[in-house]
């Protein structure tokens, strides 16, 4: 007791010399505390309070409205937070029922321990009034991973004048350096909803953009071990599927059944490094991707939903110039070697996963590592062919994909240098999948400093690839969308169909200031070269270009006339090739606002001047763009309220015909407590004069484009009802339909003309005719006859998911999955949404059940 007291002296006089907030931990390992939410236990009242809490919104600097109480005790196994919030408000504190780790406007404790003491990383456990339980992983400074989740436990009690929470955070969940007494940083905010009002123990002034490293000090003046035990996670999923029978499809089944078994493994090799291991995972996900038509040469970007790979996803990040070096979706797609004359084919959906597991830490010298492998099987699969035979064929190939992520820190975090290499493997010898690439290596580095008090900060990163396999793959690789080096006016790359192999190399870098006073600015630059190639383990839509930027704004932190606060910049940019031929330059203005009613609104507007493009004839050769103004906005009210809008507009005109307009929104309605209802329609419409439809070979390769009328109509409904934080029910459903009509055919004859007009010939009403198969086009004079496919479409699908959740201990989940899909087309171009949903609603619905079951087990 005599030790505890003399080290609380020790704090004041350090708080008041350098005005560190500090807190000592109470070791309790006799009697700890039970969770109940009462902290009447004996722990508790020899552990020291702290309640000196300070705003950040609305009154920044002032002191909190209301008074916080913390207390922090800690066990063998073990951390206990205590917070007792008084509350003043006859009604008391602002709560509602959710699912974990919903994100909704209550009154919230969070706590923040950053037990690496790095300045740079935290672990974050939030509750509201209602015991709804919140988890982030928080990296890089100020960058949240909100798919982090913990077993943790925590117990709300809500009395007159205050509610309290108590927190039991077991050692085994976090990460720390092995030594005799532990120094974490530390923080809690307390969010006051009513008032929209943000405090914290350790200040957080608006104008900054720092926040790990601004936390206070959690003392634990003792030597903590890390339970070396394993947590295992096995689970069961048990999938039954129903379909109307396709009777000309001779692999179609009216139903099935199918059970799956696996496990996850958590193994803590050390107090801060830890390995997590899954073997035939469930990678089953409880919302289906969004609807889309996808008419550009690009593949459409997914987000991860699956649990392995989502958790401590910020771990591997590394973006180069507009992609990533991990795309996790590439793990586990769905198979694709399938046969050009098959007819009806019997594959798995998705390429199962044998094996997969991640190694990561951050030793006591500020080494972080991060290291992630995974094991695909040959995926073999039948199809009938055009002639009605029967063939077996390999779908995917046996495939090793690895990757290893390196960073050391300096002066506490706000320096760094890393590293990254990702590696795949295949091992088919199959001729049907040799279009794959057989080995693919991507390995880089890079640096970020900060001087001057963290207002200043450059950063850059330089990356090489370098991909090999059959000829057939590698002139995949060259005639893909993401380079097209088979362009006839391809000057500075060459094109070898012959190669069996191909590299390249990424770059970036920027100086920006980031802090210090209203005004910041970057400044920077990338470049991707043409024989880059990411795309076996990441995403990388175009390779072949050079990029610089510069950036300017001003924000305002305290409310001036109507606004709370806002924010107002200049961006320019400037786009080139490798050539270096200059590709087109663009500009934009934005300003975003929260008003002193709590409405938030933001708009962006920019120009993109006439552009040089390489893909826009999907491998022929470039032509000039016209430019465009573009419009973007978006308003919301007050989150607090029963009810709250948002909406969003979309609006692009294009310099010659081009106009595209987009209107979204969004009613989010709490119906009852623990009841909420979000509606939510899209309508997408506008005009494209210059579509690509097709090239069409006929002795010489043509070019041929529309101009399509499209409509895009959506309506995202989603129902979430939690009966308890650990008892929930979401319904997600969404109709979706979108058609498109071409008129104005026209081939591209002179694609670098300065005059518009004269790069096109518009087919006339008496050159161009339909057929069975489509179309035909002759110009006048002319013996060539382009012929190609009807291009327009009307595309219906409609979603639903039901899923049941009871998390009936930490660490164990049973679920009740429900999923429903009907997809549809017309052959006309037509957009009718009751014509649409009269065709779509009759169609047969296949029917999922899913009953995934985890249970956790600490041995």
């Amino acid at each position: 007791m005599k030790r505890l007291i003399l080290l609380v002296l020790l704090v004041v006089i350090v708080q008041v010399l350098f005005a560190e907030r500090v807190l000592v931990a109470a070791k309790c390992d006799d009697r700890p505390p039970k969770v109940d939410g009462v902290l009447d236990d004996i722990c508790w009242e020899s552990a020291q309070v702290v309640d000196d809490f300070t705003q950040k919104e609305p009154d920044e600097n002032l002191p909190s409205t209301e008074r916080t109480e913390v207390r922090v005790v800690f066990s063998r196994k073990d951390v206990y937070i205590g917070v007792k919030a008084f509350d003043s408000s006859p009604k008391g504190p602002t709560g509602y029922l959710a699912r974990r780790d919903s994100s909704f406007a209550s009154d919230w404790i969070s706590i923040w321990l950053d037990s690496l003491g790095d300045k740079r990383t935290a672990f974050e456990f939030q509750v509201n009034p209602a015991g709804v339980k919140r988890d982030v992983y928080w990296s890089d400074e100020e960058r949240g991973d909100e798919n982090w989740d913990a077993i943790w436990d925590v117990a709300v009690r809500i009395s007159p004048g205050y509610w309290i929470a108590e927190f039991k955070i077991p050692l085994s969940q976090l990460r720390f350096p092995k030594k005799a007494n532990q120094e974490w940083g530390f923080q809690v905010e307390r969010l006051i909803i009513r008032r929209r009002e943000r405090s914290y123990w350790s200040p957080v002034p608006k104008s900054t953009s720092r926040f790990v490293s601004l936390f206070g000090k959690l003392v634990i003046a003792d030597t903590l071990t890390s339970s070396r035990n394993v947590q295992v996670f096995p689970y069961l999923m048990a999938k039954q599927f129903y379909a109307r029978k396709d009777e000309i499809d001779p692999f179609s089944r009216a139903s099935s059944t199918m059970a799956r078994t696996g496990v996850d493994l958590k193994y803590p090799i050390s107090s801060n490094f830890s390995l997590d291991a899954t073997v035939n995972p469930d990678f089953g996900q409880v919302e289906a991707d969004p609807s889309y038509i996808n008419l550009t040469a690009y593949e459409i970007y997914l987000q991860e939903k699956r649990p392995f790979f989502v958790e401590g996803a910020n771990i591997y990040r590394f973006s180069i110039g507009g992609g990533s070096l991990f795309y996790s979706r590439r793990i586990g797609r769905s198979p694709r070697g399938i046969p050009d004359d098959a007819a009806y084919v019997d594959v798995p959906d998705n390429t199962p996963i044998t094996l997969a597991f991640k190694l990561t830490g951050k030793s006591e010298k500020g080494w972080s590592v991060g290291i992630l492998d995974a094991i695909t099987p040959n995926v073999s699969g039948n199809y009938q062919d055009t002639l009605g035979e029967m063939e077996s064929f390999s779908a995917e190939p046996l495939t090793n994909y690895s990757l290893i992520r390196v960073q050391k820190d300096f002066r506490q975090g706000r320096s760094a240098i890393g590293a990254i290499v990702t590696s795949v493997s295949r091992g088919s010898e199959s001729a049907n999948l040799d279009f794959l690439n057989r080995n693919a290596f991507a390995g880089g580095i890079d640096f970020r400093h900060r001087w001057k008090n963290d207002n200043y900060e450059v950063a850059g990163a330089f990356v090489m690839s370098r991909i090999s396999g059959t000829t057939e793959a590698i002139q995949s690789a060259q005639e893909s969308s993401a380079r097209y080096f088979q362009r006839p006016d391809n000057k500075h790359v060459t094109y070898d169909p012959t190669r069996t192999a191909l590299e390249g190399y990424s770059f970036k870098f920027y100086l920006s200031k980031i802090d210090g006073s209203h005004w910041r600015w970057e400044i920077g630059g990338s470049g991707v070269s043409p024989g880059f190639e990411v795309n076996d383990m990441g995403y990388l839509p175009e390779a072949d270009s050079l990029n610089s930027y510069l950036w300017l704004g001003y924000h305002e932190f305290k409310p001036t006339w109507i606004f709370r606060e806002f924010e107002v910049s200049a961006n320019y940019w400037n786009n080139f090739d490798f050539a270096p031929e200059r590709l087109g330059w663009g500009m934009s203005f934005n300003t975003y606002a929260t008003f002193l009613n709590y409405w938030f609104f933001w708009t962006d507007v920019s120009r993109n001047s006439e552009s040089l493009s390489w893909s826009t004839l999907r491998g022929g050769p470039s032509v000039y763009m016209p430019g465009s103004w573009n419009l973007y906005s978006s308003l919301s009210t007050d989150s607090r309220k029963v009810i709250t809008l948002r909406f969003n507009l979309g609006w692009r005109k294009g310099d010659e015909e081009y106009n595209r307009t987009s209107l979204s929104g969004s009613i989010v309605s709490r119906i009852w407590n623990n009841l909420t209802l979000e509606f939510g329609p899209t309508y997408n419409f506008g005009d494209n004069p210059l579509q690509y439809i097709a090239e069409v070979d006929n002795r010489a390769s043509h070019y041929v484009f529309g101009s399509i009328q499209q409509k895009t109509f959506s309506l995202t409904l989603r129902v979430n009802l939690a009966v308890t934080p650990e008892l929930t029910m979401q319904l997600y459903s969404q109709p979706f339909v979108s058609a498109g009509k071409y008129s104005d055919f026209k081939e591209v004859q002179n694609p670098l003309d300065k005059v518009y007009a004269n790069r096109w010939y518009q087919f006339g009403s008496d050159e161009i005719f339909r057929t069975d198969a489509g179309f035909e086009a002759r110009k006048r004079g002319s013996a060539d006859i382009l012929s190609f496919a009807d291009p327009d479409f009307n595309f219906q699908q409609f979603r639903l998911n039901f899923v049941l959740r009871w998390e009936f201990r930490p660490g164990s989940t049973v679920y009740l999955v429900s999923t429903q899909g009907r997809d549809n087309s017309l052959t006309t171009g037509q957009f009718s949404l009751s014509t649409a949903l009269q065709h779509l609603f009759p169609v047969y619905l296949p029917n999922v059940f899913l009953v995934p079951f985890t249970y956790w087990f600490n041995v």
